[in-house]
């Protein structure tokens, strides 16, 4: 699983894109201008950066992605309140509210930060993946979309701000979220060992 703020454990993200069609732009809703066809191992350095900043965009996009997203920051947001004094339920709420709406603002910059993001926004180039990797960028796509729907879920669990009280946020259990690991992924585990492994996508 990829590491997701303070500890936060999630997965690649997504729901069902579409097949491609063998040419042009892939389908579904990670959207890239890149053919879905292209092998990965193919792509230049900067269709690879391109590639991970075009999934970041979708998924920034996405309003049920980044509405449950913005909430989990919100939370972290209420936490760091808590820290070096004694909160009121107020200053939870006002924290938690700088926090999502900072993440609403520009959802895209935290799916693009490495350290916070749990999309594969920084692609491995050519020379990483290796000659034997076989996957393509439809297979990339699949894979992060396969994911969405169960991170949407775990994320729902989060509340929204002027929900947050002393009272809830100490109940709150937080122990990190995660998903399985969806078939499209273990496909593209397979088809790119050396760039991509189970344990990046929940594995």
């Amino acid at each position: 699983m990829r590491l997701f703020a303070s500890g936060l454990c999630l997965s690649l993200l997504a729901v069902g894109c579409g097949s491609s069609t063998g040419s042009g732009s892939s389908s579904g809703p990670i959207s890239s201008s890149l053919a879905g066809d292209a092998a990965l191992n193919s792509l230049s350095s900067t269709d690879s950066s391109k590639l991970g900043q075009d999934i970041a965009n979708s998924l920034g996009n996405d309003a049920t992605f980044t509405e449950g997203l913005c909430r989990m920051i919100g939370y972290f947001g209420a936490e760091l309140t808590v820290t070096g004094g004694t909160p009121t339920d107020t200053a939870l709420q006002q924290g938690c509210t700088t926090a999502y709406n900072s993440c609403k603002s520009n959802p895209a910059s935290i799916l693009s930060s490495t350290s916070q993001s749990p999309v594969p926004t920084s692609v491995p180039t050519a020379t990483e993946l290796g000659t034997s990797c076989t996957a393509t960028v439809q297979d990339l796509e699949d894979c992060v979309a396969a994911e969405i729907a169960a991170i949407d879920t775990a994320l729902s669990a989060f509340p929204v701000c002027s929900s947050w009280t002393v009272s809830t946020l100490g109940s709150f259990t937080y122990g990190g979220v995660s998903v399985a690991e969806p078939t499209a992924c273990s496909s593209l585990v397979q088809k790119c060992p050396n760039g991509f492994s189970d344990s990046d996508f929940g594995g």
